[in-house]
């Protein structure tokens, strides 16, 4: 079982990333200056703010619609606010897109939320609205599935967006042989 846990795809890279939570007080700028000075050291390859790493305890979770659906259906989506460095950190593949730009209302679905939409693939995803707490967001790519509870857990449908508030998870992967 332990082989099975070492081994098994989890659909991001975990290797050389340390994390760390940051003060939850609401000062955004200071978040955004430990990431800088970070991305300065010279065994660190790249740096990532986020509202969490990806397989989190607890999960942050709302509901989206489909912009022009006329049916009451709401999606239960488990959301991930993060800066554009989090899929490239952690290796997040695209399926189809590109990742979001800073400050921008576009947003990335993992393939769950794209079956859960009722889209008959990732391309027909692409440039569609969902609207997310009172807000129209644009889809512009589709991630691979990743776990983000327990391997037990059934894979959940995810947004990833773009976000300067609530980032209090400081990500960070390191480059490789370092002395």
């Amino acid at each position: 079982q332990i082989d099975y846990l070492l081994k098994k795809d989890i659909g991001f890279d975990k290797e050389a990333v340390m994390y760390t939570f940051t003060a939850f007080d609401h000062n955004d700028q200071r978040n955004q200056v430990l990431k800088e000075e970070l991305q300065k050291q010279s065994f660190i390859k790249e740096v990532s703010l986020s509202s969490e790493i990806p397989i989190a305890h607890g999960l942050w979770t709302t509901t989206i619609k489909k912009v022009g659906d006329t049916t009451n259906f709401e999606l239960g989506i488990q959301i991930k606010k993060a800066d554009t460095s989090f899929i490239h950190l952690y290796n997040i593949p695209l399926v189809i897109g590109r990742n979001y730009r800073e400050a921008s209302n576009e947003t990335l679905i993992n393939e769950m939320a794209v079956s859960k939409l009722g889209y008959e693939n990732p391309a027909a995803a692409i440039g569609e609205q969902v609207n997310y707490n009172r807000t129209e967001l644009i889809i512009v790519g589709v991630v691979k599935n990743i776990h983000t509870q327990s391997m037990y857990n059934e894979i959940r449908p995810i947004l990833i967006k773009p976000d300067t508030l609530g980032l209090y998870t400081t990500n960070v992967k390191l480059k490789p042989n370092i002395d």
